[in-house]
């Protein structure tokens, strides 16, 4: 249980701060 939440929590902390600017230059690399 413990590792879940600690996964959880990574993981909204990259997809916060990451996700945001990693799909934007992941569609700007897929639109060129």
């Amino acid at each position: 249980s413990k590792a879940s939440d600690a996964d959880v929590s990574l993981q909204t902390l990259s997809s916060t701060s990451e996700s945001s600017e990693a799909t934007t230059s992941e569609f700007d690399d897929l639109r060129f």
